[in-house]
């Protein structure tokens, strides 16, 4: 979904709700949630930043179409999970030769 109403759209048709409904979880007008779902006008910040909070939507999804996570945020995870088992290998030598002791 390569723009910001097609996000919003795809939201609301997810959560199964009328575009009624989300004007008025919103506040807003039918014809406002109109013009942002059909991109004739991009919310402001604080209207967006309700509408992830309602839905429960990841804000940097609903503005640029990523996910929170990056490749290389994953990346850094899987090598801090790999050193963090070489340190419990470590830690269970250890245990295992002062029981032996």
């Amino acid at each position: 979904m390569n723009s910001f109403g097609k996000r919003m759209r795809h939201v609301i048709s997810e959560k199964g709700i009328s575009f009624k409904q989300a004007s008025e979880d919103l506040g807003i007008s039918l014809n406002g949630i109109s013009n942002y779902i059909n991109d004739r006008r991009i919310p402001g910040v604080d209207l967006i930043s309700e509408f992830c909070r309602i839905y429960s939507v990841d804000p940097k999804w609903m503005l640029f179409g990523e996910e929170y996570t990056n490749d290389s945020d994953h990346e850094n995870l899987l090598r801090e999970n790999e050193r963090l088992k070489h340190h419990i290998e470590i830690l269970e030598n250890l245990i295992t030769k002062l029981k032996v002791n």
